[in-house]
Order: C-alpha cells, then sequence, then structure tokens
C-alpha cells in the first residue's frame, strides 16, 4: 500500500505542473476570433493555432494574439497549418449545402514567409475545388507537403510557385494514380491523401515522407544526395573539368534562386558528381528539376540532365570522346541538336529540334541506347520548368519520367 500512495503522490505533483489555458473568445484574451481549434505548431519563436475563425498566433505565451482570417488568408476556415522559421502555411477550405449534402470545397493556402507579417494567397489546382481540401501540411526546410484528399499529396519546392504530385503508383509502368488524377476518376484510394509527415529520423543519410491515404499508409524516400540546392557550396559535389560549374541567382531570369549553370558541356568537360555512393537494391528514384534555355539555334548542343558514372572515380577524357560519354551507367537529359551538328548519328531532320536523351547498362552489363529520333520532339519542354525522373522499382526495370506543370509522361518505359 505504501508504494501506490508514493506513486499517487508523484503523480499529483506533477500534475499540479499543468496549467489550463482557455481559448474561449469571451476571456478577455486580445486577438482570437474563435474557440475552434484545429491545429497547434510552433516555430522557434511563436505559437500558432488553426482554427475556425482564421490563424491565430502568440509570441508571448498567449498573454496576447493575432488572427489572420479571410482577406489575408484565403478563408476563415483552417483545415491544415505548418511552421518553421523560413516559412508559416496555412490549408483552408469551406463547405456549402447541395441537394441535403454538405460539400467540402478547397479554398488553397496562406503563405507567410516573415512570421506573419505579410501574406500571399496561393490557389493550386489541387486545393482548390470541391473535394480538393488541404486536409494537412508539413514542411522540412524550405519544402512544403500537403495533403489535399482528392488532390492527391502535392510538393513544393519553391514556396508555392509551382506544385507538383507524387504518385504511390509512380513505379508502375501503367502509373495508375496520375492517371485517374489527369482524368479526373478519382477512383484511386491510394491517390486520396488525408495525412502527411516530413520525416527527418535517418537525416542525413535518409529523408522520407509518410502520408495516410484511404488506402493504408504510404513512404516516400528521398536520398539527400539530390536534394542539394547548392545553397551551401558544393560541400557533396566535386567539380570536374573547366569551366568549373557556378551557381546563379536567377531570382529575375526563371523566377528561383540557387540555379546551377554548369557553363559548357553538361555531358563532359564541365559539371558535378557526387562524392557519396550508395545501394539501391530495394530500387529508387532520382530526379532534377531542369531549365533548358535555347539561346543559340546556330551552336551544336545544348544540353542538361541527371545522370549516374558507372564507378565511383569515372575519368572522362577532355576530348569527350565517345568512351569518355559511355562512363555513364544511367543518363536521362533534355537536349537540343543544332545546326553546326556533324554527328552523323544525327538524321539532317532532327536538327533544330530537342529530343529526350536516355541510357542504362543492363543485367548484361550491356549498353542500351533509347533512340530519341524515332519518337516526337521535345521542343515544347525548352526554355520552361521541368521534372526529369528516374524510377527503377525493385525489379530492376527503368522507367524515364517527365513532369511539367502538373502533366507527368513516360518518356520511355519496359513493355510488359
Amino acid at each position: 500500500m505504501k508504494k501506490t500512495l508514493i506513486l499517487i503522490s508523484v503523480v499529483l505533483t506533477f500534475s499540479a505542473a499543468w496549467a489550463k489555458m482557455s481559448v474561449d473568445v469571451n476571456d478577455g484574451r486580445g486577438g482570437l476570433t474563435s474557440n475552434s481549434v484545429i491545429d497547434i505548431k510552433h516555430n522557434s519563436s511563436s505559437i500558432w493555432l488553426g482554427t475556425g475563425g482564421g490563424a491565430s498566433v502568440t509570441s508571448d505565451g498567449g498573454s496576447t494574439w493575432t488572427t489572420y482570417s479571410a482577406g489575408t488568408i484565403p478563408s476563415d476556415e483552417v483545415s491544415s497549418l505548418a511552421a518553421n522559421d523560413r516559412a508559416v502555411w496555412v490549408g483552408t477550405s469551406h463547405s456549402f449545402e447541395y441537394q441535403d449534402q454538405t460539400i467540402p470545397v478547397g479554398d488553397g493556402f496562406g503563405l507567410s514567409r516573415d512570421n506573419g507579417q505579410t501574406w500571399q494567397v496561393l490557389t493550386p489546382e489541387q486545393a482548390h475545388f470541391s473535394g480538393k481540401i488541404p486536409y494537412d501540411l508539413s514542411v522540412y526546410d524550405s519544402i512544403a507537403y500537403a495533403a489535399c484528399f482528392y488532390g492527391g499529396l502535392i510538393r513544393t519546392l519553391d514556396y508555392g510557385a509551382t506544385w507538383k504530385n507524387m504518385y504511390a503508383t509512380q513505379l508502375d509502368s501503367i502509373n495508375a494514380d496520375s492517371v485517374d488524377y489527369a482524368t479526373n476518376t478519382f477512383d484511386s484510394l491510394s491517390n486520396r491523401y488525408f495525412s502527411v509527415k516530413a520525416d527527418t529520423t535517418d537525416f542525413p543519410d535518409t529523408f522520407s515522407v509518410w502520408s495516410g491515404t484511404a488506402d493504408g499508409i504510404y513512404r516516400y524516400f528521398f536520398t539527400t544526395d539530390f536534394a542539394d540546392d547548392f545553397s551551401n557550396g558544393f560541400e557533396k559535389w566535386k567539380s570536374f573539368g573547366s569551366p568549373a560549374p557556378v551557381n546563379l541567382d536567377t531570382t529575375q531570369i526563371h523566377g528561383r534562386t540557387g540555379i546551377l549553370d554548369n557553363m559548357g558541356d553538361s555531358t563532359c568537360n564541365s559539371g558535378l558528381i557526387s562524392k557519396k555512393l550508395f545501394g539501391a537494391p530495394g530500387g529508387f528514384s532520382m530526379q532534377t528539376d531542369l531549365y533548358l534555355e535555347l539561346i543559340d539555334t546556330l551552336g551544336c548542343w545544348a544540353e542538361g540532365g541527371i545522370a549516374f558514372p558507372t564507378n565511383a572515380n569515372p575519368n572522362w577524357s577532355d576530348d569527350c570522346s565517345d568512351s569518355a560519354y559511355s562512363a555513364y551507367g544511367l543518363y536521362f537529359s533534355l537536349a537540343y541538336v543544332g545546326e553546326a551538328c556533324p554527328d552523323p548519328r544525327v538524321p539532317a531532320p532532327a536538327r533544330h529540334h530537342a529530343w529526350f536523351m536516355a541510357r542504362f547498362l543492363d543485367e548484361n552489363d550491356s549498353l542500351e541506347i533509347f533512340d530519341p529520333f524515332s519518337d516526337s520532339t521535345a521542343d515544347h519542354y525548352l526554355n520552361s520548368w521541368n521534372t526529369l525522373k528516374v524510377d527503377i522499382d525493385a525489379t530492376g526495370q527503368i522507367s524515364f519520367i517527365v513532369i511539367s506543370g502538373s502533366n507527368t509522361d513516360t518518356v520511355w518505359a519496359p513493355t510488359a
């Protein structure tokens, strides 16, 4: 009995340390407009509440509050919230009655990059329509993820300037979820998202995103080797060739900062290779955002892409010979063929056009090369942002994918 009494005493002692804080709008705490609290998040300086009357913030332990509502953020009803020291994200929605049914509607996001001093209203179509409700938000560094029910799981790398869907069946040859979304079918349960959480438990080796769907939980893995925005220099990368790559501030040119310009031939004389090697027996994805700006149509090749070498320290020759180029074991690029290309492998009709280039080593260590000139041109991908993605599933099957805006196209994939 004595042990029981001691335990109760300890529990009561700790219970006395808790203090109830009312958020009743009538209790005199200035700035609160609702006592319905949907979510609570924090950064290093403030506590944020998502409420039925807007997003409220305190920086003095709850003594005073400031609320941001419709007119500053898209609407009063907050459906999700995320905050760190880089940004505060607020997901909003509303509902209406139609034929005795309540129809939920997403209203988009409010974004503040100065802890509430100024706001942007963002209305990506994935979070701005009936059934496309931003139910949950999660942030990692400058990246934001949103679970938007019918709108799917979306991600932005540039503070909402562009958004891209993440599909659980991206590795499948038929890519069922992207088709389900693009055709407004909304039958795929794995494409109905309710929750999302960025996970840095194993960082820096692995970064992942957990997501809850109507079909269970999905986890997306990202290797940090390909998440480097070069804002801290080239610490993970080794420069090779001449001229050396440079980091450009292209805010006024293409709307993004930290763009890498390799100032020359991207596949031989200049560029970057990662210092870190890793194995992925269960399959993996790699991708890069690419803006191929065409300036000189009279030149030869203008090209950019992503690749893996065949060994840890490839030795590219200065003359860019065929043996130097074949050092790539896995390669995917967007290339423009100009007038001055004497390469006999490029037929004359292929010049003055853009094409996708792809190659990989098969199970017999033989080089497989995708013939670009037998397909349609890629001219409409020039002078705009695109994502080049390579997916390798657990069986070793490779798919080359391009994402442009809300469109996802498979450039090459094995047939069944």
